[in-house]
């Protein structure tokens, strides 16, 4: 899978008992890191 919507990411941080706020949290961090950059409305992780 090479995009994935927030949502699908909020989820899959969920199913391993992350809190939504945190998980949302996570995620924003990761993409001021670098780690993911947003493609369109959708997540794509840096190579």
């Amino acid at each position: 899978m090479n995009h994935f919507t927030y949502e699908q990411a909020t989820q899959v941080l969920q199913s391993h008992d992350m809190e939504y706020g945190l998980a949302d949290d996570l995620l924003e961090t990761l993409l001021l890191r670098g780690y993911l950059y947003e493609v369109g409305d959708k997540l794509r992780i840096t190579d």
